[in-house]
């Protein structure tokens, strides 16, 4: 269907820009945890500025990727749901980058009470977002591996992370914080935890599009 013997090229673009989103994840997390055990310093700032060049580095891999789609010989329908693919993919390390120019432009720190929950959020999301790029190279043809065991795992993760997010959100409206506060707190944690339900869509992709290669 995909003709892939035919454009290593595309192949290998699409490859690198897996690579620099999972990058970008990582400097992402990185950024988020330095941030809540040393709050905001220099090196914080530093941190930042690499989240934002890796995701701009992806984006415009993801740029390249699309003229590479249309200058080949790809079923239109094949080279949309690559292209559907990768998009939805980019909009996690995305998001990733504006949560930390949040956090940075803001000067707003996640509450000291929930370092633990963060922390856990943030690993879940890393886990989730590994996954989803395995299950993508090996729809791709890139690799081995049961996608629908990927799948699982993932809507795994993204229950165990909405039950965490609920539970966080309900202790922070039980404190006699200020309203203003309580909603500032509860924006960061559904933006941390929106993450996880990103790479569940992504991978829903993934799976439409493994179903209908098996057409």
């Amino acid at each position: 269907m995909f003709a892939f013997g035919k454009n290593k090229q595309l192949m290998a673009m699409l490859d690198q820009y897996l690579n620099v989103a999972s990058e970008t994840m990582d400097l992402y997390s990185d950024t988020f945890g330095y941030l809540l055990k040393n709050g905001f310093d220099r090196r914080f700032e530093v941190l930042v500025q690499k989240t934002k060049q890796s995701e701009s580095n992806a984006d415009d891999m993801l740029r390249q990727i699309k003229m590479e789609a249309y200058s080949k010989s790809l079923l239109p329908e094949t080279r949309e749901d690559i292209l559907t693919i990768i998009e939805v993919i980019d909009q996690v390390p995305s998001k990733g980058r504006r949560i930390t120019i949040m956090f940075s432009a803001q000067r707003t720190r996640p509450p000291d009470a929930f370092d633990k929950e963060f922390i856990e959020l943030l690993r879940l999301t890393r886990e989730s977002f590994d996954w989803l790029v395995q299950a993508t190279r090996s729809c791709l043809g890139m690799s081995t591996g049961s996608i629908q065991d990927l799948a699982r795992k993932i809507d795994n993760d993204e229950s165990l992370g909405d039950r965490l997010e609920r539970d966080m959100i309900s202790r922070i409206f039980a404190t006699d914080a200020p309203v203003g506060e309580k909603l500032l707190q509860r924006d960061i944690v559904e933006k941390c935890g929106s993450l996880i339900d990103m790479c569940e869509r992504a991978m829903d992709r993934v799976m439409i599009l493994k179903i209908k290669r098996h057409i």
